[in-house]
């Protein structure tokens, strides 16, 4: 059975919430999919995972490298599971497929708290993900610290 987190970013870069939560999803020894609108948005979360913390690295890669099925963290934008990911995470999109994420173990979603297009997208997700029973939480950011809202 899936489980899904929503993450709702107010006071830090949307980037850096996904960085540290790749960083566990490595250290745990899991792969990772980052769904992302665009083939721009993929290009940036790329450079930024390369760029963000050098003492940390985490091997990723985007679905138009070579080998992209063997990258533990994969960024795209294509709607496949090439590298096999347990863990989906979706950023900077509201393209949410409640198929999709039923066929991973966790699902990720991290939405801009000025983002009112994905927010309400993802109020929708949450219904709908209600209605068949998955897992959810629904978790803010304050004070720099995330606080559990709301749970399904």
């Amino acid at each position: 059975m899936t489980s899904v987190n929503f993450y709702q970013v107010e006071n830090s870069n949307i980037q850096i919430v996904l960085f540290k939560l790749l960083e566990k999803t490595s250290i745990q020894g899991m792969k990772g999919l980052v769904r992302t609108d665009s083939h721009t948005a993929s290009k940036q979360i790329d450079e930024f995972l390369w760029s963000y913390d050098l003492s940390s690295f985490i091997p990723h890669g985007t679905s138009d490298s070579p080998s992209s099925n063997f990258f533990p963290v994969l960024i795209s934008e294509q709607g496949e599971n090439l590298n096999n990911a347990n863990f989906l995470f979706y950023i900077g999109t509201s393209n949410f497929l409640v198929s999709e994420i039923q066929k991973f173990e966790k699902t990720f979603i991290l939405l801009g708290n000025d983002d009112l297009v994905h927010l309400q997208s993802a109020r929708k997700l949450w219904r709908d993900l209600a209605k068949i029973g998955v897992q959810q939480s629904y978790w803010t950011q304050e004070n720099k610290r995330w606080v559990l809202r709301e749970t399904e």
